[in-house]
C-alpha cells in the first residue's frame, strides 16, 4: 500500500542502509541533468587518469580533446553511462542524488562505503525502482517487443549490369 501511494504521489520511499532509514526521492529533471554532468565529468577524469606519466603534452591534449568530444554525448542512461552507473561508485552517486533532498548530512563517501554491502545495494535498487516507477516486467516486454524482423532485400549488382539470377550472359 505504501509503495502504491508513493508511486501515485511521487512521495519518497524509505530505504534502510545498515539500520539507518533514508527517504529515497524520485529523480527530478535537475537530478537527471546532474547525473548526466557527473557521467560526463567522470568519463573525462577516467581518460586523464588513463594517461601514463610519460605521456607528452600533445598526447595529453589529444586525449582530453577526444574525451571531451565523446563525453558531450553521454547521459546516465546511455550505454557508457549505464555501465558507469552500475558500479558501486555510480550507484552511490544515484543514491546520494535521491536522498540528499531529505538528508543533507549523508555524504557520498558514506554511501559508497555502505553500498559494498550487497543487502544495502539491493535495498537501493529496490527503492530506486519504487520511487521512479520502474516496472521491470514492462522493460523486459518492451525490449523483447521492440525487435522487428527485417526482410532481406535483394542486393543490386551495381553498375550497368542487369540482374540475371546469378548468371552472366555473354
Amino acid at each position: 500500500m505504501q509503495n502504491e501511494r508513493a508511486a501515485l504521489t511521487a512521495a519518497s520511499t524509505p530505504v534502510v542502509l545498515s539500520g539507518r532509514t533514508l527517504q529515497f526521492s524520485p529523480l527530478s529533471d535537475k537530478d537527471i541533468a546532474e547525473l548526466d554532468r557527473y557521467i560526463q565529468a567522470r568519463y573525462i577524469q577516467l581518460a586523464r587518469e588513463s594517461l601514463p606519466a610519460s605521456a607528452t603534452e600533445q598526447e595529453r591534449k589529444e586525449t582530453l580533446s577526444l574525451a571531451m568530444t565523446a563525453a558531450a554525448g553521454l547521459t546516465w542512461m546511455s550505454g557508457v553511462g549505464q555501465r558507469m552507473m552500475a558500479t558501486v561508485e555510480g550507484m552511490a552517486r544515484l543514491c546520494w542524488q535521491s536522498v540528499k533532498k531529505n538528508h543533507d548530512d549523508v555524504s557520498l563517501e558514506w554511501l559508497t562505503h555502505e553500498l559494498f554491502d550487497p543487502s544495502n545495494l539491493d535495498a537501493v535498487k529496490d527503492a530506486f525502482k519504487v520511487a521512479n516507477h520502474v516496472d521491470e516486467s514492462e522493460r523486459v516486454q518492451s525490449a523483447a517487443g521492440s525487435k522487428k524482423k527485417r526482410r532481406l532485400k535483394p542486393r543490386s549488382t551495381g553498375g550497368s549490369r542487369k540482374r540475371t539470377g546469378g548468371r552472366r550472359r555473354k
